[in-house]
Parts: C-alpha cells; sequence; structure tokens
C-alpha cells in the first residue's frame, strides 16, 4: 500500500492494521525544516530531511511528526502492508536455510508453491 499525505501532522499512534513483520517507509518532498519523527518508546527524535527514507515497525512503535518550522513538505509518501496482504497457511512451507545444501543435487531444493 502506498499513501500519499500533503503537509499532514499526526498525533501519536500505531498501525495497528499494518503486518506484524513489515516495516513503514517514509519519504517527505518538498523544501522545509521540522517535521520530526518522535518515536516515545525509544526516545528518539529522528529529523525528516526532504527525500530521506526512514524505515521502521510502524505496528510496533509508537510514533508522531511533528509540526513543520519553515516552507512545506509537499507530501509524504508511506508505504506499508496491511496484515490481511500477507495470507498464512498450516500448509506454507518455509525452506530450511540453517542447514548444508547439497547445490549440485537439486532433487530436493524445491518446495511446495506457495500462493499468495
Amino acid at each position: 500500500m502506498i499513501a500519499l499525505n500533503f503537509n499532514v501532522i499526526s498525533n501519536y499512534h500505531w498501525d495497528d492494521n499494518d503486518d506484524l513483520n513489515s516495516l513503514c517507509f517514509v519519504i517527505a518532498l518538498g523544501d522545509f525544516k521540522g517535521g520530526e519523527l518522535c518515536f516515545s518508546q525509544l526516545e528518539i527524535i529522528v529529523e525528516l530531511k526532504p527525500r530521506q527514507v526512514v524505515a521502521f515497525p510502524s505496528k510496533l512503535l509508537l510514533y508522531c511528526n511533528f509540526s513543520i518550522t519553515r516552507g512545506i513538505r509537499l507530501f509524504s509518501i508511506i508505504s506499508y502492508v496491511f496484515k490481511s496482504f500477507l495470507k498464512y497457511t498450516k500448509d506454507t512451507e518455509m525452506a530450511d536455510t540453517n542447514n548444508d545444501q547439497d547445490f549440485f543435487n537439486t532433487e530436493d531444493l524445491n518446495l511446495k508453491r506457495t500462493l499468495l
């Protein structure tokens, strides 16, 4: 999913509908100062610069962004994964990556195909 926000300031929140194992990516565009991301649990404030990408687990971290102090943040591009996008079933098999593989004998390397 991608969202475009025009000069939006958000209060503290978690993204409850995001997938637990995904990251949120934020890219801010425009000529501005301020708008820092604040992660209160970590006691960290991230200066959000134009065209910089910040990635974080938005379902797990409480966050907000501060007001713009100069200029206009034209858009924030937010990319995230809704929890309903990735579906897992009891028939889904994952590759075992913790063992040594014989790359010259590949007959057992192909697992059952997982449909997304």
